[in-house]
């Protein structure tokens, strides 16, 4: 979780820098910058998530043997990487809540997760060992992900952009993954190495999100952009003599 938890502090620091603007829009109760404060930071954030999740799945035995010198340690790292999206999300909406006065709100809502992670642990663990444990971290998050969610969608009335903040990201990780794949790449044990194949796959999951960006708002310009009344030259060299 210590080397799960670290890429965090990038957008974490980005987050929390954006939380005194959120307070003064919120005191304006100027929503519409709020909401479109809000879509900037989830977008970021998601499309960051998304790209550490890829890292993970992909370069995991790498990172485990450097790291760790046991290559079993890889397996978890598999397990668990899907958890960071929620992870990941989940420290920002706090963080927007804290903007939008709902601290009580976040306190409710972590002694909740508690309380629920607490009784999993005590039914699952006896049972299913590590992977009770495995268990009870997406059940926590996922709970307190959708709890502190609900309260900033009541706080704010933001809307949630499936295409921007999901279907990107998720096809840009998934293209990426397969194009690292093809590459072969060999790490020689060293941390140069590491870095440079991880810094490969970033790169290709950067120029991917930037190409699938401009292809779906090309597309959305197409479909939304209003059509314009012919001209009275360009009717007449239609034939279209009549209104």
């Amino acid at each position: 979780m210590p080397v799960f938890m670290f890429p965090s502090v990038f957008i974490n620091a980005f987050s929390n820098l954006l939380v005194p603007e959120i307070t003064l829009f919120y005191e304006k109760n100027d929503f519409s910058k709020i909401n479109r404060t809000i879509s900037i930071i989830f977008k970021i954030a998601l499309a960051f998530a998304f790209c550490v999740f890829g890292v993970f799945s992909n370069f995991s035995l790498e990172i485990s043997s450097f790291i760790y010198n046991n290559n079993e340690v890889s397996f978890y790292m598999k397990l668990l990487c899907p958890i960071l999206l929620f992870i990941y999300l989940d420290g920002i909406v706090d963080s927007i809540l804290k903007g939008v006065n709902k601290q009580v709100g976040i306190m409710l809502c972590n002694i909740l997760d508690l309380f629920v992670s607490i009784s999993f642990i005590c039914v699952l663990l006896p049972k299913k060992g590590i992977l009770g444990y495995v268990i009870v971290l997406f059940i926590s998050e996922i709970l307190n992900l959708s709890i502190s969610l609900f309260q900033l969608k009541k706080a704010t009335k933001f809307k949630f952009d499936y295409i921007n903040w999901i279907l990107k990201p998720c096809i840009s990780v998934l293209i990426s993954s397969f194009i690292i794949r093809k590459l072969t790449l060999v790490w020689n044990g060293t941390l140069p190495g590491l870095v440079s194949i991880v810094a490969t796959f970033a790169a290709i999951y950067c120029i991917i999100y930037s190409i699938i960006s401009v292809i779906i708002k090309r597309n959305i310009y197409y479909f939304q952009a209003p059509r314009k009344r012919p001209t009275e030259a360009k009717r007449r060299a239609n034939g279209a003599f009549f209104l």
